[in-house]
């Protein structure tokens, strides 16, 4: 789980596991809520996080689907 005050971010990574400066995702992402356990698809088309207490969930924690949409992300949308 997110802490409080703790942007959902990102890095990249080459072969040589050299990790880039984490980028913040921005607020269609970060919300007021508590956000977690990204996962970035290997083309950086979609991203799928845990999001926790959100007005629009159906309980504690929900899976919520973002688009990359020319290198910005769309708000996340429930997956359920």
């Amino acid at each position: 789980m997110a802490v409080k005050g703790v942007a959902t971010s990102i890095t990249r990574s080459s072969l040589m596991v050299k990790y880039s400066t984490p980028e913040n995702l921005g607020d269609s992402i970060n919300t007021k809520t508590f956000e977690g356990d990204p996962y970035i698809a290997p083309d950086e088309n979609f991203l799928i996080l845990t999001a926790y207490n959100r007005s629009d969930g159906l309980g504690d924690g929900d899976l919520y689907i973002s688009l990359n949409r020319d290198g910005h992300w769309t708000p996340g949308e429930k997956s359920g």
